[in-house]
């Protein structure tokens, strides 16, 4: 996996890089999160970067060389919306634990939920996007659209439950891609912020690091990753109101954040917060899917529930 062409890279990393899943597997979300890893500990060198991506998807059965240059585009904060978005800061272990020193657990964000959730992926769309606004939906990463909400709730009846969603309506059906391809889900197509997403995901088995956080989380009672995750999402809930936590169905937790109206200074620092105590800046994409609430994961074959629900920070929009 090494080459002459990069600096050396730290064996949980190597690691990581032979773990590529398959495609329809999260492929592209792989893909995205590992040029992230890469640029925060090995290199800000873009060449570098699509070397060695490159070399870790040699033998996927499509072409991944597109998704590549876009994954390395957004791991530099290259944005082609907004050119001068700002570094993310690194992830800050000493903040996580002494956030995980709180003992806060995922019982107790689904205690904490102000109401319990007990509709389907129709009912939580129509709460989450009223009107009949365009909506991009995949059901896998490389099947997806962008249609009406009432068009997507007639398709729902006769199909399984998606997988994926764009947490802000879209402007048009189609937009271009930074490669100048059409597309369903570009930013170029992708309105306004509605829902700024933030995941948190720990990999104790891959990642020292994050055994080392999980070793310190269980001596405050937080068992699992999903218990680490849901303390950080309370943390961050004590900064901005919180509207939904999603469990994708595999290891993170998506909390879903009201934003719309919300100056974009006040979003990059809100941002910035999250990603010091974790959070997977793939997300502060416009375009970038997110696991669809009460949907479906392919994957790991499991629901992706809804586990916390705050109606009433669904309207008026809060301010952050």
């Amino acid at each position: 996996m090494q080459s002459n062409t990069h600096p050396p890279l730290p064996a949980w990393l190597i690691q990581h890089l032979k773990n590529r899943p398959a495609q329809g597997s999260g492929l592209h979300q792989w893909i995205c999160r590992t040029a992230c890893l890469i640029s925060e500990h090995v290199t800000q060198d873009e060449a570098a970067l699509i070397h060695i991506l490159t070399e870790a998807c040699q033998g996927a059965a499509r072409d991944t060389s597109r998704e590549i240059r876009d994954a390395v585009h957004f791991a530099l904060h290259r944005d082609p919306i907004t050119p001068h978005a700002p570094k993310w800061p690194p992830r800050y272990d000493a903040q996580i634990a002494a956030i995980l020193s709180s003992g806060y657990t995922e019982a107790q964000l689904m205690k904490d939920s102000p109401q319990r959730f007990e509709g389907n992926a129709k009912d939580m769309l129509e709460l989450l996007f009223p009107g009949d606004p365009l909506l991009c939906i995949g059901f896998h990463t490389n099947e997806f659209d962008t249609l009406r909400r009432s068009a997507w709730t007639k398709l729902m009846r006769t199909r399984s439950r998606p997988q994926f969603i764009v947490p802000s309506p879209m402007s048009a059906r189609t937009g271009t891609t930074t490669s100048g391809k059409p597309s369903a889900k570009t930013n170029a197509n992708t309105g306004p912020r509605q829902y700024l997403v933030v995941e948190f995901d720990f990999k104790p088995t891959d990642n020292p690091a994050d055994a080392r956080l999980l070793q310190h989380g269980k001596k405050h009672g937080l068992h699992t990753t999903r218990d680490m995750c849901a303390a950080l999402a309370h943390h961050l809930a004590q900064r901005a109101p919180l509207a939904l936590v999603i469990w994708s169905g595999g290891k993170s937790l998506h909390c879903w954040f009201p934003v719309l109206g919300v100056p974009e200074e006040t979003l990059i620092d809100f941002f910035r917060e999250a990603c010091r105590i974790g959070a997977d800046r793939a997300t502060w994409t416009p375009s970038q899917f997110v696991r669809f609430p009460c949907g479906f994961n392919t994957k790991h074959h499991q629901q992706q529930p809804v586990i916390f629900f705050n109606p009433a920070t669904l309207k008026p929009t809060p301010k952050l």
